[in-house]
């Protein structure tokens, strides 16, 4: 087939979604699809740009087009950028010739965001081939249960006629969990007979794993890091690895952070970017925390030599969310080995998923309002960490459930029907 890739985010980027995109070009390209993705590049020197990448015997195309900046603006020009740039990504690729007489079978995106409505909708009239939209996260639901928009209010109006167009654009909406498959059917009724659960994905089989593979280069932050020489060497190590903002509930990071101050075995390595990074980093400073260590963001490529020398991975998320995101920085954990505390949302997959797995330890945010639950998990998690066939076990299961095979078997299956 065909496939045509839809994605705000993509290496060199270094975001748990830049990760998933490129896994499913990987894999989709050695089963012997033809690949070509299509990302956002606010700093493109030229309208459109055309590359093609080499895996083993085969290679995908990427298409940059440039477009509005999204990332490190004020909300209102991001939120312009991003109404203005599916329209604009059209525009440039009606004026290619080569694009436009492209075969394409089927075109997949990711969301968030929720603003490719219309660019899938142009891409369908113009090949008539069916979509499917890999949902990972409902927005602007979850930012009115934050608090952060009002149900009530324009803004949050406008995202939702947005939210809504997407959906209608899509044959098949891949839904990241059965809870969260539920919600879905509850709220959104008209697209209920369109929805499936398709996991997240990150574990490829362990030959492909070892091919060379040309991906856009990623620089390099932090290619020296080593934990035996920082100051949390000898200690058992929690870390935090992805967005450290709002939706995280980083309060709750921090209460872990405080009640493990004293102990001379424990620290935390916090890795990543996110609103709250100012708050922990004062904290850091003002309590003098010699267990507590952070670092920016890290390629992803870098980062699985730093889970390595890592024991437990943290999840965290704001106890107020009513969907059930499952961060994709779990896979990340699964895949260097380590067991998890998890802090979520009441309802959240995690709940059963990780107690039934045995990877892990979590609790609910909604039923330990005093952080006791949580110091209880931790503690539990810690001498999980101890047994010799922790790793075994949860690279097991991450391997069976987690699978970019999977995906792109379900993926693949949806347009062949559609045909």
């Amino acid at each position: 087939m065909n496939i045509l890739l839809v994605t705000d985010t993509f290496p060199p980027l270094r975001t748990s979604g830049a990760e998933h995109m490129y896994s499913l070009t990987e894999e989709l390209t050695h089963l012997g699809h033809q690949v070509t993705v299509i990302v956002p590049s606010p700093h493109l020197a030229s309208q459109l740009e055309t590359q093609k990448y080499a895996m083993g015997e085969r290679f995908y195309t990427l298409i940059k087009v440039r477009t509005l900046k999204t990332k490190d603006t004020n909300y209102l020009a991001r939120t312009v950028a991003e109404v203005v740039n599916p329209l604009l990504i059209a525009h440039r690729l009606r004026k290619n010739d080569v694009f436009m007489k492209a075969k394409v079978d089927g075109v997949v995106w990711y969301s968030p965001t929720i603003f490719w409505g219309p660019l899938i909708a142009f891409i369908k009239k113009q090949f008539g081939c069916p979509s499917y939209l890999v949902l990972r996260d409902f927005f602007p639901d979850w930012a009115a249960h934050l608090g952060l928009l009002s149900p009530r209010g324009l803004p949050f109006w406008f995202f939702k006629k947005m939210e809504l167009y997407q959906y209608r654009q899509a044959d098949t909406i891949g839904i990241q969990s059965p809870n969260n498959l539920q919600y879905f059917e509850r709220h959104y009724p008209q697209v209920k007979s369109r929805l499936e659960v398709l996991w997240n994905w990150g574990f490829t089989d362990a030959h492909r794993q070892a091919q060379d593979t040309n991906q856009p280069s990623t620089p390099q932050a932090n290619p020296q890091f080593a934990l035996a020489a920082s100051p949390l060497a000898g200690r058992t190590v929690f870390v935090y690895a992805g967005n450290m903002g709002v939706a995280q509930g980083m309060d709750s990071v921090d209460a872990l952070l405080e009640h493990f101050a004293a102990d001379p075995k424990v620290g935390f390595l916090l890795v990543g970017r996110g609103s709250e990074v100012g708050k922990i980093e004062e904290k850091i400073r003002t309590k003098a925390w010699s267990h507590v260590l952070l670092l920016d963001e890290v390629a992803p490529d870098e980062m699985g030599g730093i889970l390595s020398q890592c024991h437990i991975g943290l999840i965290f998320l704001d106890a107020r969310h009513q969907t059930h995101n499952i961060p994709g920085k779990l896979i990340s954990y699964l895949k260097a080995g380590l067991p998890v505390l998890a802090y979520v949302n009441a309802g959240n997959d995690l709940e059963t998923l990780m107690p039934d797995a045995g990877i892990g330890r979590v609790c609910s945010g909604a039923s330990t309002m005093s952080h006791h639950g949580l110091f209880e998990a931790a503690h539990a998690v810690l001498q999980d960490s101890l047994d010799p066939k922790i790793k075994e076990q949860v690279i097991a299961f991450g391997t069976n459930l987690f699978s970019v095979a999977k995906a792109a078997e379900q993926i693949t299956h949806q347009f062949a029907a559609k045909q």
